[in-house]
């Protein structure tokens, strides 16, 4: 359940806007562009509060946030049509960059939702000047050549600070959307892509805890040199760690001191897939006629989140899905619904099948 304070404000959002449309062809190629520019007062978002309060979150006036964009559709219809067959391609391009212009109070950030299992070494934020939302999450201690500082005795790295790691916001979306016709039959496909955002991969940290991630094999579970690190002589320099091993390679370690860099379990969200695949029969019409009170009959098979291509660094799950759902504004949250781009525990994600009769009287 969520807090509403009664001395919140309305909020109120200008939109500047300006476009054009092209037809080539008797319209056989058509093309629209579009640019904006949004400006967003008194910003009403939730923010976690200790449940110990009789609720989870707290609604506020947050601030004044901006976005700008640009917007591509071009389509061809058809690319190519022989006798009873046609091919259509679409193409849509969608640019956002966000920012955070100011916040409430005159402060320079804002913890939208730390997270349940990193408490605050991980949390959703509006930071002012950056995108919103934004994850900072705790790093490794680094040297200034951004090398991992280990304990001189132990080989363990030590827990460094908060470092912003990147928005939860995709700022690129691209959409093919091709067809194909043959006489009474159509295959319609759309694929998308989505990238320039990141998001938190709880499923992780859960792996390690039972032993399952393949991180924990790193080393054959045995203890390692820390990679790329360094520690600190007597004197304070750093020197390059070559023989200082942590001390423990098994549970110890992965379930313990790598549970400590929450900014090493942030992965690129961008993704590849075929979102939805339908395939369409129109009955004849010299059939339905024969009927006399249907006009039309159509059935179709349709399958949704087919496939799916992403990084070779995110090997964990679907960045767009969660155990819990989502809203209009969030999307890939397990922990709550108040913070995007925080995955935690959950299932796989998965295909989905349909067939559908439409019946026209």
């Amino acid at each position: 359940t969520s807090l509403y304070s009664k001395d919140l404000k309305p909020e109120f959002t200008n939109e500047f806007e300006i476009g054009s449309e092209w037809g080539f062809f008797n319209n056989r190629i058509t093309f629209e562009a579009a640019a904006y520019l949004q400006r967003t007062t008194n910003q009403t978002v939730p923010v976690a509060i200790p449940t110990s309060t009789g609720f989870s979150s707290r609604y506020i006036n947050a601030g004044t946030m901006q976005g700008k964009g640009l917007e591509f559709d071009l389509h061809i219809n058809p690319i190519v049509k022989v006798g009873d067959f046609s091919f259509n391609l679409g193409l849509n391009a969608t640019f956002v960059k966000t920012k955070v212009v100011e916040l409430a109070d005159g402060s320079d950030e804002l913890n939208i939702e730390e997270n349940i299992g990193g408490g605050s070494s991980y949390g959703i934020y509006a930071i002012k000047g950056k995108a919103f939302p934004m994850i900072k999450a705790q790093d490794w201690a680094r040297d200034p050549q951004g090398r991992v500082i280990v304990d001189a005795k132990t080989g363990l790295p030590q827990a460094g600070k908060m470092i912003e790691v990147g928005s939860t916001a995709p700022t690129v979306r691209l959409g093919i959307p091709p067809s194909f016709r043959y006489k009474n039959w159509r295959l319609n496909a759309t694929f998308d892509y989505r990238g320039g955002h990141v998001f938190y991969s709880g499923l992780e940290m859960s792996n390690c805890f039972t032993g399952s991630s393949y991180l924990t094999t790193f080393a054959g579970r045995q203890r390692f040199v820390f990679p790329n690190s360094v520690y600190q002589d007597e004197n304070g320099n750093y020197v390059e760690n070559t023989n200082i091993t942590v001390n423990t390679g098994d549970d110890g370690y992965w379930n313990g001191q790598h549970r400590l860099s929450y900014a090493n379990q942030v992965y690129s969200a961008a993704t590849w897939r075929l979102r939805e695949l339908s395939l369409n029969y129109e009955f004849p019409k010299k059939l339905i006629n024969k009927m006399g009170f249907v006009q039309n009959i159509s059935a179709s098979l349709v399958g949704r989140n087919l496939f799916m291509w992403r990084p070779s660094s995110n090997i964990f799950s679907d960045p767009e899905f969660s155990s819990n759902g989502g809203n209009t504004n969030i999307n890939a949250t397990q922990y709550n619904r108040n913070a995007r781009g925080t995955q935690g525990n959950m299932s796989a994600g998965n295909r989905s099948f349909g067939f559908n009769v439409v019946v026209t009287f």
